[in-house]
């Protein structure tokens, strides 16, 4: 990866801190996104099933493991949706377009509550990564992306996400060439970073995290709403007192059917309100950190 950008050691790195002043960027990152009935792979993409059903080819419905996901824009995000209007957050949501033709007054609640969005391809099966060596192919998933993008919310995206993070070496230098300023597939650091993607473009990669995230703690790790609220506290303490020094992003990954589920969801709620209580903290959008990458960087 170094034709995109150099090794830099995090404590090498220059003080400061963000935009008035404050250490930690937060950013709450709602996913939504959207999943045929039948399948092109042999299991959703983004995460394991709720109910594996051992040996179902893929042509084949998998009516339990769609219907846990579409709990989603039916229920959990309107569960979601209401503490954070509650709590007057900042919201960033990666967004697969279809979600936004399928879903339609969901999307506009979005909207209306001033949430940021970043592309994330049309669907979650649109996994780039098999496109790898067909640039081409790649290019049109993206493109056609854009053109989606633009009819649901009217404006072009500036920032990209990979389905399943699963983007390719091609991924960087495809999205500068269509406009993006930014993307969030690389989870390699606790700051954005400039990337020089060739012809004289540069992208900002402004890091998401697989870790801090709740697919990965309730559903593959089987984690209790208690110990997400505790384990994800200890991860924001911890950021918290080192971006006393160097400024840093804490993100958290939500997906509404799996944080929408009432018990997830207050211990989502009860994060926020502790992570609002406590100073030097900036609820941010990721065009504004990646902003400040270009303007900051080394």
């Amino acid at each position: 990866m170094e034709h995109l950008y150099k090794y830099s050691p995090i404590v090498h790195r220059k003080k400061g801190t963000w935009p008035n002043g404050a250490n930690l960027a937060v950013i709450i990152t709602m996913n939504l996104e959207t999943w045929d009935v039948i399948k092109e792979t042999a299991t959703y993409a983004g995460g394991p099933d709720i109910l594996p059903i051992i040996g179902l080819p893929r042509d084949h419905e998998d009516l339990p493991n769609y219907s846990w996901r579409e709990y989603g824009p039916r229920v959990g995000f309107w569960r979601l949706l209401n503490y954070f209007n509650e709590l007057n957050v900042q919201i960033s949501s990666t967004l697969n377009t279809q979600f936004g033709k399928r879903y339609p007054e969901a999307l506009k609640a979005a909207k209306e509550a001033n949430w940021e969005f970043i592309a994330h391809s049309t669907e979650q099966h649109e996994l780039l990564v098999f496109k790898a060596k067909n640039r081409e192919e790649e290019r049109s998933i993206i493109e056609k992306t854009v053109q989606e993008f633009e009819e649901v919310l009217g404006y072009r995206p500036k920032g990209w996400l990979s389905p399943s993070l699963a983007g390719t070496l091609n991924t960087p230098s495809i999205l500068a060439e269509l406009g993006f300023s930014f993307m969030s597939d690389l989870q390699n650091d606790e700051q954005p970073y400039v990337m020089n993607v060739g012809n004289g473009k540069k992208l900002v990669n402004v890091p998401y995290s697989a870790e801090i995230n709740d697919f990965p703690i309730f559903i593959r790790r089987g984690n209790t709403p208690n110990e997400f609220y505790e384990y994800v506290k200890q991860e924001f303490d911890v950021l918290l007192e080192e971006s006393k020094e160097i400024p840093r992003i804490f993100n958290l990954g939500l997906h509404p059917h799996v944080t929408g589920r009432p018990a997830r969801a207050r211990a989502v709620a009860n994060l926020i309100e502790y992570f609002k209580s406590k100073e030097g903290v900036w609820f941010a959008t990721r065009e504004e950190v990646a902003k400040w990458a270009l303007e900051n960087e080394e």
